[in-house]
């Protein structure tokens, strides 16, 4: 078999689950998180009296507290419901061929061809196949879209590439 085809669906529930996961994969965005919490944390003591180490009550501290600790998750959401509601082509139906030369992918309301060579990254994670057409942009496929055979057979293709930056499981 040469050729494999794969069709799925995107919800939004699925694809926020996928922002935060990206985002939080950055070590910085935990350490910003984590100093946020123990901001808000350590000023909440204060309060409640289980210890004074603040000169003055830490308003600043529970300000940028509340800033580091829910600012990220509520952005990432914000931005995911807008890119979501704008961009139809994130909730289409779409079917994706691949050969080992080609990628053919049909949505409802487009249809692109492209070699391999013109993606930036292949990147599998544990519930999804991504791949990159630049390095912030990437098609996203639930990898319960595919059955076992057919996603060892998309690792042979992608294995095979010798122009894009692959990280599958081998």
């Amino acid at each position: 078999m040469t050729e494999l085809r794969i069709e799925c669906k995107l919800d939004f529930k699925r694809y926020v689950k996928l922002l935060y996961y990206l985002i939080y994969q950055k070590f910085t965005t935990v350490l910003i998180t984590v100093i946020g919490l123990s901001m808000l944390v350590s000023s909440s003591m204060y309060f409640m009296g289980a210890f004074n180490y603040f000169d003055q009550p830490p308003y600043a501290q529970i300000l940028l507290g509340l800033i580091f600790s829910f600012v990220i998750p509520a952005s990432v959401y914000k931005q995911a419901k807008r890119n979501f509601n704008s961009i139809a082509r994130l909730s289409e139906f779409i079917t994706y061929l691949f050969t080992p030369e080609m990628i053919y992918i049909n949505g409802e309301s487009f249809k692109t061809e492209m070699t391999w060579d013109k993606f930036y990254k292949i990147k599998e994670l544990k519930n999804w196949i991504l791949i990159y057409t630049n390095k912030n942009n990437a098609h996203v496929i639930p990898k319960d879209s595919f059955s076992e055979s057919q996603l060892i057979r998309f690792r042979e293709i992608a294995g095979n590439l010798k122009t894009v930056k692959v990280q599958i499981k081998k």
